[in-house]
């Protein structure tokens, strides 16, 4: 399946945490989700960020797909949402 979004709509695939500081993996219940996430799909309408871009977003922001696989731990979020963009991500490293 491939999703692609309409009008100013970003799909993004967020960061997740997989292992805690100590080197242990986490059960999926547990993993800490990240406020960085990288654009992978972008509508039309979408002016600021562009596909492959680092960005920062609000804790609440967006829509989780329901959907296991290829698009687990995604979300579609209207461009406004985001709060940020960086060129790399050592730059918003310390945040969140």
């Amino acid at each position: 399946m491939k999703l692609e979004p309409y009008g100013q709509r970003v799909i993004v695939k967020r960061n997740v945490e997989e292992r805690s500081a100590g080197g242990i993996i986490l059960p999926d219940d547990s993993q800490k989700t990240g406020l960085l996430g990288v654009v992978i799909h972008k509508g039309p309408d979408c002016d600021f960020v562009n596909k492959g871009d680092t960005i920062l977003f609000a804790r609440f922001s967006g829509f989780e797909l329901p959907l296991e696989g290829e698009y687990r731990n995604y979300l579609v979020m209207n461009e406004e949402d985001i709060l940020a963009r960086a060129n790399a991500e050592e730059e918003l490293k310390n945040v969140g």
